[in-house]
């Protein structure tokens, strides 16, 4: 019989594979993985639950950026964004946000997204056109970590 660390008792023992487990303990390799708790639905969720390490997101902060003065946004899928991202500009610094991508932006950029509206036709119960509302043309969500 040979030892060592998680081996097999060898047939000279009278032992053989098909009526003996392994004689040692499991180890990292062969232990199983616990199977992870499941999420509470969306409507009883108290907060997003992700901290800011455990989201993965694209910074665009430049070393001039304030830090403390930054914002973790993810735009909404929307027809209107291109394949290679929406094109926001402030001053001279260009911004092409991809749609369901977690990005670091400046904070000032939120009031440029938040200022792109659009106008959405509003219609009565015989489906006659009565005006238009506002509507955000660029939805997006803001992480809270």
């Amino acid at each position: 019989m040979t030892t060592g660390s998680n081996e097999w008792d060898t047939p000279e023992s009278g032992n053989t594979t098909e009526d003996k487990a392994p004689t040692t303990k499991p180890t990292a390799k062969t232990a199983t993985k616990a199977t992870p708790k499941p999420k509470k639905a969306a409507s009883r969720r108290s907060g997003n639950d992700e901290n800011e390490e455990d989201i993965k997101y694209v910074d665009l902060l430049t070393s001039k950026d304030d830090k403390d003065d930054s914002e973790i946004i993810k735009l909404f899928q929307n027809d209107e964004i291109p394949p290679n991202g929406q094109p926001f500009g402030v001053n001279g610094r260009f911004f092409a946000l991809k749609a369901n991508v977690w990005y670091r932006v400046p904070g000032w950029l939120l009031s440029t997204i938040d200022n792109s509206i659009h106008e959405k036709p509003v219609t009565d119960d015989n489906n006659r056109f009565i005006g238009t509302r506002p509507q955000p043309r660029f939805p997006y969500t803001v992480h809270r970590g």
